[in-house]
């Protein structure tokens, strides 16, 4: 991650409803079963609001992919959200992607698609297995 823990960027981050947040504690909180399911809702809440998305929501993306690989029961969510963060992402009426991120987000969709194509050969779940193949497609460019 180009930020340091301490970059006040952190907080100048906008989410979904063009306001500040920082996701770096509800993704945290997928780590803790408990609590994932608060987590999840606040992610979607925050980082997607009709059709709309910010950097918060872009920074979230190689946020997620760590957790999903220390928490391979994340189920459908991982996928849903990653894809329709990209998929808004490349929408003219969303910001672009900031290029001090740039890398880490294309090698999150790098790992999100080894990830995916894991889950499909193993899931048996319907869910994750439409929203793996969803995330298979938006890692290979076919965001529409």
């Amino acid at each position: 991650m180009p930020l340091s823990p301490e970059d006040k960027t952190w907080t100048q981050l906008l989410g979904g409803y063009r306001l500040p947040y920082d996701p770096r504690e509800a993704v945290e909180s997928l780590k803790t079963p408990a609590r994932r399911q608060a987590a999840w809702e606040e992610l979607w809440n925050e980082l997607h609001h009709q059709g709309d998305v910010g950097e918060a929501s872009y920074v979230a993306i190689p946020l997620l992919v760590p957790v999903r690989s220390q928490c391979p029961d994340l189920g459908w969510q991982f996928y849903s959200l990653c894809v329709t963060v990209e998929t808004e992402r490349n929408r003219k009426k969303n910001p672009p992607l900031p290029p001090w991120l740039a890398q880490d987000y294309e090698e999150a969709w790098k790992a999100i698609l080894t990830l995916a194509l894991t889950d499909l050969r193993t899931s048996t779940d319907s869910l994750l297995t439409r929203a793996a193949l969803s995330a298979v497609a938006v890692a290979k460019g076919q965001v529409r």
